[in-house]
């Protein structure tokens, strides 16, 4: 089960190693954005051809997070608890951080992890990217959103939550769906998914931008009624990301595999219409002219089978 000790858990466990770290951020060598001199929100943008043509200058924050001293280190194969909860408590530092500065709009944090996709370098690592703008995909996800709020007064991914809590009458789309949950956390392979064996985690409860709702004080432990109650929230996450991720390692052999957490805007973090959750999505083939042209999916194993596998693979959780 996960609880606030694995705040505890982590200090211990930095005592009882030779190294002094468990997991840290550093500037990414090559960064896609960079710091500019007096640049922020809405910096360098330029227009060309009579306003068709729009640009902006790279101006944001590029940070690459080691996740483990160990060099075969991953979410899925040795990683305890206590790691992947000081992983998800420097995210939530360094997230919310940027948000506190006030010059970036948006920022986003992800993972590739193997060559396939995307990954260039083999040790243990995500990353976390501010960027000048938000990201047309973003705005994108967050008008779907909006626009099911609107019509059916209610929160499309609370929705999902809901349906998740029981079987469904018809085709697989409740209960059958979910791989694992605790009580704060739920994983579940998604109706229409992106890809074959992708897997969401979300909270069960309503969370526009829950690195922000749950970004702890700094120091580990305390007595603090909310930084305990926010320990809490984060090693249930921990324990969900965990379990699924070491499903996902046991049963499809290991895959390549995107992780992207997603998030509204800061200036949209409170909003009833959007769900903060991570989307692990697994590459086994590339796309072709079909998936790139119309955004449709072929699929190989409908969700409801991905996800009754995945729930029926041993981890010793």
């Amino acid at each position: 089960s996960a609880d606030a000790t694995a705040a505890t858990a982590a200090a211990a466990d930095l005592r009882s190693r030779s190294c002094t770290w468990i997991a840290r951020n550093i500037e990414q060598r090559f960064p896609t954005m960079r710091q500019l001199p007096g640049a922020g929100a809405g910096a360098a943008h330029a227009s060309a051809a009579g306003g068709l043509h729009q640009s902006w200058a790279g101006a944001g924050v590029h940070e690459l997070f080691l996740e483990s001293p160990r060099h075969n280190a991953s979410f899925g194969s040795c990683m305890s608890l206590a790691e992947v909860y000081g992983v998800l408590l420097l995210w939530t530092r360094r997230y919310r951080a940027i948000r506190d500065a006030n010059h970036l709009p948006f920022a986003m944090i992800f993972k590739n992890s193997g060559e396939e996709a995307g990954a260039t370098q083999q040790h243990p690592h995500s990353q976390l990217i501010g960027f000048p703008v938000v990201p047309s995909h973003t705005k994108t996800c967050l008008a779907c959103a909006r626009t099911f709020h609107e019509v059916n007064g209610a929160c499309v991914y609370c929705r999902m939550a809901r349906r998740l809590r029981a079987p469904s009458s018809d085709r697989a789309s409740g209960r059958e769906l979910v791989v694992y949950g605790n009580d704060l956390f739920v994983a579940f392979c998604p109706w229409a998914p992106p890809c074959d064996y992708a897997v969401y985690v979300m909270p069960w409860e309503h969370h526009a931008d829950f690195l922000l709702d749950a970004a702890p004080t700094h120091a580990l432990g305390g007595t603090n009624p909310r930084g305990t109650a926010r320990q809490t929230s984060l090693a249930a996450l921990a324990d969900c990301l965990r379990v699924v991720s070491r499903k996902l390692y046991a049963y499809c052999g290991n895959p390549d595999y995107n992780l992207v957490v997603r998030n509204p805007p800061f200036a949209e973090r409170s909003v009833p219409w959007f769900h903060w959750h991570i989307e692990i999505a697994p590459i086994f083939s590339k796309k072709g002219g079909l998936e790139y042209g119309t955004h449709c999916m072929v699929l190989m194993t409908p969700p409801e089978v991905a996800a009754r596998n995945l729930r029926e693979t041993n981890v010793g959780e």
